[in-house]
């Protein structure tokens, strides 16, 4: 968009009651929600003002507030919209979370963790300012193949979550205080 400033929609989600501590029921309960998220779209999770702030950063279309309310429901959470675009500015360096031909496969990943365990133990290591996001796409076709390929020559691996019909690509993103962090 040439000439033009990208509009995006901001929604804030707080805790209203009781996590979903079941993985499987959780997973069931927000996957139809992720099909509908727009590529591009970016979740983060920042410390601000001493408290952990979990936003999601989308297209602006009426579509997502539906697409926000059914994900705050699946993480029994208050979905409220923002007027203005998170300033992520306080972080002195940025990174990109990259893979490469030579980088190394591990098996261990956080399928099936108690979502608020990994919440957790992320507000305890953003410090203020300090932030975590992940924007989410559609894989490409060869990335599909590539994935369900290797997939399926671990031992075991007739079943992952990354061959769901709907599963999406993460890129994360982190802000910190310092280059040593």
């Amino acid at each position: 968009m040439s000439g033009g400033q990208y509009q995006a929609r901001v929604f804030q989600f707080t805790r209203a009651g009781s996590p979903v501590f079941d993985p499987v029921q959780f997973l069931t309960l927000v996957s139809s929600s992720l099909s509908s998220v727009p590529d591009g779209a970016t979740f983060i999770t920042r410390r601000e003002g001493g408290v952990l702030q979990h936003l999601l950063v989308t297209d602006n279309t009426p579509t997502q507030e539906g697409v926000a309310f059914q994900l705050a429901q699946a993480m029994h959470a208050h979905m409220t919209e923002l007027d203005e675009t998170p300033d992520l500015s306080a972080a002195e360096e940025i990174y990109q979370l990259e893979w490469t031909r030579r980088s190394m496969f591990g098996v261990s990943n956080m399928a099936g963790a108690d979502v608020t365990t990994i919440a957790q133990m992320l507000g305890g290591l953003l410090r203020e300012g300090e932030w975590v996001a992940m924007s989410v796409r559609t894989p490409t076709k060869f990335e599909a193949k590539w994935n369900s390929t290797w997939v399926r020559s671990q031992s075991g691996g007739l079943t992952h979550q990354s061959l769901h019909a709907h599963a999406k690509v993460v890129s994360v993103i982190v802000g910190t205080g310092t280059a040593a962090e």
